[in-house]
């Protein structure tokens, strides 16, 4: 494409002048010096953390180890909008994400604050299988069958043996800009079922683990349904799906003679159920989730994410 003179002088000053305005708006930016401490997941501080805290304005900071109080500070200049860092340490998987922002420009994070970031612990990595699935539904108003660790529907609908689930979805349609879409997900067997996780205050900022889910799935605490819905009317759309709320499963249950599990299945979701209305076929549910195959086994740890950690450390840092 031949670009002309005009064109090329007329770019030349809207870049000129951009860079101005940014190097106008810059000013009134402040240093600070921010100080986190970082815990295991039981609270306890952890000395030895590999830390680097910086913020979207700064980051050519020279990384810390944390003291035997957990705590390691840093020095950030001309702090813009946020404060985040990464912390790493063998033994642990790594926390990394934002745990500050301004309200206003020029705002800097209070000095007298330690703010705590919590490091999961390696306990017990256990193989489990990763699936994600799009699971488009076969038809509408009826109870069909989902195996979760072959992550299919169960025969003839797919290439599943054993319906953990029974997923049942209803559409009412008016147009395609007014529709309801629902889902029912009803778990099979005695003290089956989900229960949430990672549900946090939207106003508090916490970094995200590479393990999402705590080590060790809950002994209780499951609700054997699950409702979701995804509408559309008049240009508001509206949805049960919601980005920070996950989920932990336990299926397949055995009981002894006195009613209490002593064998079950349990894994998690790495997201909330995406519910897809997809009006040309009968919608899809879009969901990602770990499960372990040991019937013996509540941990929630796959060994892959935990190999993996270890083989990301740098030397220094072994």
């Amino acid at each position: 494409m031949k670009i002309d003179a005009t064109t090329i002088l007329c770019l030349l000053t809207i870049s000129f002048g951009l860079h101005l305005e940014g190097a106008q708006g810059l000013r009134g930016l402040n240093n600070a010096t921010v100080t986190v401490c970082v815990v295991d997941d039981t609270g306890v501080p952890v000395c030895g953390v590999h830390s680097m805290i910086y913020s979207l304005s700064d980051y050519d900071v020279t990384p810390g180890l944390t003291d035997t109080n957990g705590l390691v500070s840093c020095k950030l200049n001309n702090i813009f909008s946020e404060v985040g860092g990464s912390f790493r340490k063998k033994g642990y998987y790594q926390s990394s994400g934002t745990f500050w922002k301004w309200k206003k420009w020029g705002e800097i994070p209070p000095a007298s604050t330690n703010f705590i970031i919590t490091i999961m612990r390696i306990v017990d990595p256990v193989p489990m299988i990763k699936k994600d699935v799009t699971a488009y539904l076969p038809r509408l108003n009826d109870a069909i069958g989902f195996d979760m660790e072959i992550g299919d529907w169960v025969n003839p609908d797919g290439k599943g043996k054993y319906a953990d689930m029974l997923i049942t979805a209803t559409r009412q349609v008016k147009s395609s800009e007014d529709f309801e879409f629902q889902v029912t997900i009803s778990f099979t067997g005695k003290q089956t079922g989900i229960q949430p996780y990672g549900i946090t205050n939207s106003s508090v900022l916490v970094t995200s683990s590479k393990l999402m889910a705590p080590n060790i799935a809950p002994d209780s605490g499951y609700n054997p349904v699950f409702t979701g819905n995804y509408s559309l009317h008049n240009n508001i759309r509206r949805e049960s799906f919601y980005e920070k709320k996950r989920w932990i499963f336990r299926i397949r249950t055995k009981l002894d003679s006195k009613g209490d599990v002593e064998g079950a299945n349990y894994g998690w979701l790495a997201s909330d159920f995406k519910l897809s209305p997809n009006l040309e076929r009968n919608g899809a549910i879009n969901v990602t989730y770990y499960y372990n195959p040991d019937p013996h086994s509540r941990s929630l740890e796959p060994k892959e994410i935990a190999d993996r950690q270890a083989k990301d450390i740098p030397e220094m840092m072994k």
